[in-house]
């Protein structure tokens, strides 16, 4: 999670005809596909923001396969990493095989502490479940479209596949993976707000 005292930078980035680059790149500006990843500014100091993952620490718990809240590794079992996500019971046939995410795995404690704590959570209740593959999607950012005589435009992105011709216009702020070989652990229902009205 990102904390209060770090923010994004967007210095030093260039838009041209074939694409995105920081005027100054280095060899860890992109990742092994080729994305150009926002830059990160700041210290990590003050609260920690719940609802706002920091980009090079999402990253690699995704790829160390760390827990998202204590950074530890996140637990395994005979049937994957635990990982904790919104539910969507509306959603395909198989679900929640091959679900889009951008959050990594979890722990048991830190699972419950989310459960708790997670303002997404609340809303939509959640799904413990265990993974045994996650693979690289694409990423989440923002998309930046050359002009005449004009800036570029940007626009925020949910989802860019890393098999997107629009990629090397997007800048990449967080990792998504694709989630394979799911077992469900349990289902948690929305949590009612503390101010809702109780019926007797």
């Amino acid at each position: 999670m990102a904390r209060e005292g770090e923010h994004l930078l967007d210095s030093h980035l260039l838009v041209g005809p074939t694409g995105l680059r920081y005027r100054d790149e280095g060899p860890y500006d992109r990742d092994d596909r080729g994305a150009l990843w926002a830059r990160w500014g700041g210290r990590p100091t003050g609260r920690v923001r719940l609802a706002d993952a920091h980009g090079l620490r999402q990253r690699r718990a995704l790829r160390q396969l760390l827990c998202q809240g204590c950074k530890r590794p996140a637990d395994r079992t005979g049937d994957g990493t635990l990982w904790l996500i919104e539910d969507d019971p509306g959603s395909w046939d198989d679900w929640p095989e091959q679900l889009l995410t951008m959050h990594p795995p979890t722990c048991m404690p830190c699972a419950a502490i989310a459960d708790r704590a997670c303002p997404h959570l609340s809303d939509t209740g959640s799904v413990l479940l265990y993974v045994k593959d996650s693979e690289p999607a694409g990423i989440r950012g923002h998309l930046y479209t050359p002009t005449v005589g004009g800036p570029p435009t940007r626009t925020y992105t949910p989802f860019v596949d890393y098999r997107d011709p629009r990629l090397p216009f997007a800048l990449a702020v967080h990792q998504v993976v694709a989630l394979s070989g799911c077992t469900i652990v349990r289902r948690t229902p929305p949590r009612v707000p503390a101010h809702a009205e109780r019926t007797p």
